[in-house]
């Protein structure tokens, strides 16, 4: 049986080089980000580059439902839980304190505390 890897927070830096690492190991990737656009190109790599399996899933780690619907899409499609599972997605805004408003401040701590516990929540199996 092939090994399952997901990773949350696909984009241009750490989250594709890991989704197309684990590709080169044999592994079959879920690819999960907020826009297509940024999976598509990764799940294009690595059917071709590494003649892996991948699949991509429109997700917002900031939304307990997506989060979960994602989970468990991987578990529909491959028939079993991903044996890893990778947390990249994040926010920063540039700056020191008084130049961040509440509300960009509240963003933040949403997309790269919440989120990490609301996949935590989905991966309690693994």
């Amino acid at each position: 049986m092939s090994r399952i890897a997901a990773v949350l927070g696909v984009g241009p830096g750490l989250g594709r080089a890991l989704a197309l690492k684990f590709a080169k190991e044999g592994m079959k990737v879920a690819l999960m980000s907020r826009s297509l656009d940024k999976l598509e190109p990764v799940e294009k790599d690595i059917k071709e580059k590494y003649n892996g399996e991948a699949f991509s899933i429109p997700t917002d780690a900031g939304s307990e439902p997506s989060v979960k619907n994602a989970y468990d899409k991987i578990v529909e499609k491959w028939g079993a839980a991903p044996e890893l599972f990778v947390f990249n997605a994040g926010s920063f805004t540039p700056g020191g304190i008084l130049e961040t408003s509440l509300e960009q401040f509240e963003k933040n701590l949403h997309i790269n505390c919440t989120s990490a516990f609301i996949a935590l929540k989905q991966v309690r199996s693994i």
